[in-house]
C-alpha cells in the first residue's frame, strides 16, 4: 500500500514535470502563432453571460445574439476610446506648451547638483551617479518599449481583427466545438476532463480579471488623488500609472520615487509629503486587493504566484508576468484532475485464492 502510494506521487510528479515543459515549449514556440485564436477565445468567454441573456430572456438565436452582442461591445470600445484619446491629446498639447519650462527647471537642478556634488565625498558622489544611472537606464527601457510597440502597432490591429473574427464562431458554435472535445476524451475520464476544463478555465479567467481590476484600480486611484492634491495632468499621468502596474517589479515607483526626490531638491517638501501619501496609499490598498483578489479567487498562496511571476519573466520576458502564472493554474487544476484519474489506492481482488475455497 505504501509503495503504491510512492508510485502514484512520483507518476503524478512525472505528469506534471512533463506538462511544465510542453507548457513552457507551447507558450514559446506555439503561442505567437494562435494568439488571435487564444484572444478570441477569451472575448468569447467574456461575452458569454451577455450572449447567454440575450438568448435565455429575449429568445434570440445564439447565431443572432452573437454578432449583436460583438457589436454592441466595439461600439462602446470605439466610443469609449474616442473620447479617451479626444482627451488625452488635449493634455499631451497643454504638456508639450509647458515642456520649455520643465526643461529649463531640470536644467537649473542639473547646474545646482552639481555644484553640490563638488563639496560631497567621491564614494557619496559614485553613489548617486550610480543611482541616476539605474534610473536613466530604466527610462530608456520604457521609451524602447513604447517604440516598440508602436513599431509593431500594425500586427497588433490585424491580430485584434482576427480575434474579433474566431470570437464570433467560438461562441456561435459554442456546444459544437465543446461537444467535439468531450467526444475526444476517453470515455471513464470524461467526467474529470470536463471537471478539469472547467477549473482551468475559471481560474484563467478570474486572473485575467483580477489582473485587470488592479490596473483599473491603480489608474483609477491615482488620477483621483492626483486630482485632489492639485497636480497637472491627472489624467495622463493616471493612465501612464496605469500602464506601468502591468510592468513587474518596476510598477509605479519608477515614477513616483524619482518625482518625490526632485520636489525635495527643489524645495516643494509639502508637495512632496503629498506625493508620498499617495504612493504609500496606491502601494499598501493595492497589495491589499492584489492578496485578496489572488487568496479568494484563485486558491493560490500569493507567494506561489509571486514564484509563477518571477519564473516566467526569466523564461519570457515581460510575458511572464502573465504567462507564469497561467501555466501555474493549469498545473494546479491537471494535479487536481490527476487525483481523480489516478486511483489512490490498488483495486482490490476479492476473488477467493487457490486452495482456499470452502
Amino acid at each position: 500500500m505504501v509503495r503504491h502510494v510512492m508510485d502514484r506521487h512520483l507518476l503524478v510528479l512525472l505528469i506534471l514535470s512533463g506538462a511544465t515543459i510542453i507548457l513552457v515549449l507551447a507558450v514559446k514556440y506555439l503561442l505567437p502563432v494562435v494568439a488571435p485564436f487564444v484572444l478570441g477565445f477569451f472575448i468569447s468567454a467574456m461575452i458569454e453571460p451577455l450572449i447567454a441573456f440575450a438568448h435565455r430572456k429575449m429568445r434570440l438565436p445564439r447565431k443572432i445574439a452573437v454578432p449583436i452582442v460583438l457589436f454592441l461591445l466595439l461600439l462602446v470600445l470605439a466610443a469609449l476610446l474616442t473620447i479617451g484619446v479626444a482627451r488625452i491629446y488635449v493634455e499631451l498639447r497643454q504638456l508639450l506648451a509647458e515642456m520649455p519650462l520643465f526643461l529649463q527647471k531640470a536644467e537649473e537642478l542639473l547646474n545646482q547638483l552639481r555644484s553640490v556634488f563638488v563639496d560631497l565625498p567621491a564614494q557619496l558622489v559614485s553613489l548617486l551617479d550610480q543611482g541616476i544611472a539605474t534610473v536613466a537606464g530604466i527610462a530608456e527601457k520604457l521609451i524602447l518599449m513604447v517604440l516598440d510597440t508602436a513599431a509593431r502597432l500594425p500586427n497588433v490591429v490585424l491580430t485584434i481583427t482576427v480575434a474579433v473574427i474566431a470570437s464570433f464562431f467560438i461562441s456561435k458554435d459554442k456546444y459544437r466545438i465543446m461537444a467535439f472535445f468531450k467526444e475526444a476524451s476517453p470515455e471513464e475520464w470524461r467526467a474529470d476532463t470536463v471537471s478539469m476544463k472547467d477549473e482551468i478555465f475559471a481560474s484563467m479567467m478570474n486572473y485575467l480579471r483580477a489582473q485587470i481590476l488592479l490596473v483599473l484600480y491603480t489608474t483609477v486611484l491615482t488620477t483621483v488623488l492626483f486630482f485632489s492634491i492639485g497636480v497637472k495632468h491627472a489624467l495622463i499621468l493616471g493612465l501612464v500609472m496605469g500602464l506601468l502596474d502591468f510592468l513587474p517589479m518596476i510598477g509605479v515607483s519608477v515614477v513616483f520615487i524619482p518625482w518625490i526626490g526632485y520636489m525635495l531638491l527643489t524645495g516643494s517638501y509639502g508637495f512632496a509629503l503629498l506625493l508620498a501619501g499617495v504612493f504609500a496609499v496606491q502601494q499598501f490598498s493595492r497589495q491589499a486587493l492584489e492578496s485578496w483578489l489572488v487568496g479568494e479567487h484563485l486558491g493560490v498562496h500569493p507567494l506561489a504566484v509571486l514564484l509563477s511571476v518571477w519564473a516566467g519573466i526569466k523564461l519570457f520576458g515581460v510575458g511572464g508576468f502573465f504567462y507564469g502564472p497561467l501555466i501555474l493554474i493549469i498545473l494546479k487544476a491537471l494535479a487536481k484532475g490527476l487525483e481523480h484519474i489516478i486511483p489512490a489506492r490498488p483495486a482490490c481482488n476479492n476473488e477467493p485464492l487457490d486452495g482456499m475455497e470452502d
